[in-house]
């Protein structure tokens, strides 16, 4: 159950929904065992899908928070194992059903692979394109006020020109300082799709970086913000997870003193290529480093945490 992590801006899902990148967007708390309270605050946002299983907890935590629908914005995703027409119908029928609603804010293709399907198998495409067609007749009936994918890279953004009637509404895809996507990036924003950031700790690897906790030393904010505030500069709606109640308050009251500043643009060069000599990639990692350093004087933290 990811939360969205946002700024003081909305975006716009062509000319129907809006994705709130207010910070006071983040739910409270986390589902699970423990999921009451899990959509508190005016305006909440839950990421989840079918293969997470989840999806009933999220469910159970909205209708036991009190919070009104309408509120709340809420994505799910169809798995590998549901591509198909008919499957993909029945995939939003039963997500709907477990979450507790008629609708779905945004609805997103998790992958591009079908499950069952080696990568380089030509029914892949053919698949996809059904896949599509029903998500496109879900936003049609209104039960996906938006749609989109996630993991699509620019081969397969490009193979929908050739099928889409509708063009996706966002992409959810993994960025970071160590892996920028320029080329996808680019390519959903010259076309008005809304890039969603996953990942954007690396893994947790960018935590324990030691320019990334320079930086986080000298400007009085943890790594992941230093991190997440990254992505919120480049203009992406960030998708940061946590269990813990108080670490999800904190980034939220944080990430709040950032609002109404400028937002200056951050520059880091992206993971040295695996086929570089070892000096080379010493290099690259040291420009990586030094602009990485850099990161402090571009944002514009209002405060030292106290």
């Amino acid at each position: 159950f990811s939360l969205a992590c946002n700024d003081n801006a909305c975006f716009l899902l062509r000319d129907l929904v809006q994705c709130s990148q207010d910070s006071s967007s983040w739910p409270r708390y986390l589902p699970g065992t423990r999921a009451r309270g899990a959509a508190g605050g005016p305006s909440c946002t839950a990421d989840t899908a079918s293969v997470y299983r989840n999806e009933e907890d999220i469910g159970k935590a909205i209708t036991e928070s009190g919070v009104a629908r309408e509120e709340i914005f809420i994505t799910s995703k169809v798995g590998p194992s549901q591509h198909g027409f008919e499957a993909t119908i029945k995939a939003c029928e039963e997500s709907l059903s477990k979450l507790g609603t008629h609708y779905l804010d945004l609805y997103l293709v998790h992958w591009p692979g079908v499950q069952g399907h080696k990568i380089d198998s030509p029914e892949n495409k053919s698949v996809r394109k059904s896949t599509w067609q029903a998500m496109e007749a879900l936003y049609e009936s209104g039960r996906c006020r938006a749609i989109g994918v996630s993991n699509y890279m620019v081969p397969h953004l490009q193979e929908m020109l050739d099928y889409a009637t509708v063009t996706p509404m966002a992409n959810q895809f993994e960025i970071h300082p160590l892996l920028q996507q320029h080329e996808t990036v680019t390519w959903c924003k010259e076309r008005g799709i809304v890039v969603i950031a996953y990942s954007s700790l690396g893994l947790g690897s960018l935590l324990k970086h030691p320019e990334v906790h320079r930086i986080s030393t000298q400007t009085g904010h943890p790594p992941a913000q230093v991190l997440l505030r990254w992505g919120m500069q480049h203009g992406y709606v960030v998708l940061p997870k946590s269990v813990h109640e108080e670490r999800i308050a904190a980034t939220s009251q944080r990430i709040s003193l950032f609002n109404n500043t400028k937002h200056a643009s951050v520059k880091i060069k992206r993971r040295p290529s695996a086929n570089l000599s070892a000096r080379a990639k010493d290099d690259a990692q040291r420009t990586l480093l030094e602009e990485v350093a850099d990161l402090h004087e571009h944002i514009p933290y209002c405060h030292k945490a106290s």
